[in-house]
């Protein structure tokens, strides 16, 4: 990380803090974690864990206890993170969705447990003074309402929503998320745009922001959240 910003001589003349993947956590030991740690306090640096890239249900991470072996062996692994996280003094992590199961297991089940793993690893982190932000996106998304409700549900204060451009851009989500902001805890927006193939099909929604070709949602969130 150090060595990263040093090469921008100009970064903190415009940031403040950083996003990296979970997997930077994951393959460095304590010891490494806390010899880093003492530069980025320095700094003042605020450093924001992303697990979005692993959140895939296989082979990486899983938030649904459809398989006890594949589910324990994930939850260790983000506690593991979060414990060098509170190492560097990162008191952001971003989760997300992932797509459901294919089999023997319904969508029913995998909301209920999906919203349990959110409790679990949201007591952990309070913990730890770690805020948990929920990623919506379009591919690997659950509903506002649903999201709503997981959220209702859970007791502590620093689990949020953080819905992405694309996401809200389809059908009236934006107008729904901006009528139940407060409910919702908002927390972060995240600002792409999309990008769709010769046939008009999706196939990112994490395109440049300089690639939007419609700014109307980006005015309206803009309008109520600047």
């Amino acid at each position: 990380i150090k060595h990263a910003i040093l090469s921008r001589p100009t970064f903190f003349q415009h940031f403040d803090g950083i996003v990296v993947d979970w997997t930077y956590l994951n393959e460095r030991s304590v010891e490494a974690v806390k010899k880093e740690a003492g530069w980025i306090n320095r700094q003042k640096l605020e450093i924001i864990v992303d697990f979005t890239s692993g959140l895939n249900l296989f082979p990486d991470l899983r938030l649904v206890n459809n398989d006890s072996i594949a589910y324990n062996k994930s939850i260790r692994s983000i506690k593991k993170v979060m414990e060098k996280m509170e190492i560097l003094g990162s008191e952001h992590m971003i989760l997300s969705p992932h797509r459901f199961v294919e089999n023997n297991f319904t969508r029913e089940q995998y909301i209920s447990s999906f919203s349990s793993s959110l409790g679990e690893i949201g007591n952990l982190a309070e913990t730890k003074g770690i805020n948990v932000h929920l990623r919506l996106s379009i591919h690997k998304s659950l509903s506002l309402p649903i999201v709503q409700k997981m959220i209702n549900n859970y007791e502590g204060g620093n689990v949020y929503v953080a819905p992405s451009l694309p996401y809200l851009s389809t059908g009236s989500g934006l107008d729904e998320f901006i009528k139940n902001d407060i409910s919702l805890k908002t927390s972060m927006i995240f600002l792409s745009a999309t990008k769709k193939d010769a046939f008009g099909q999706l196939i990112s929604e994490n395109a440049a922001l300089a690639k939007l070709t419609d700014s109307a949602e980006l005015e309206k969130i803009l309008d109520n959240y600047s």
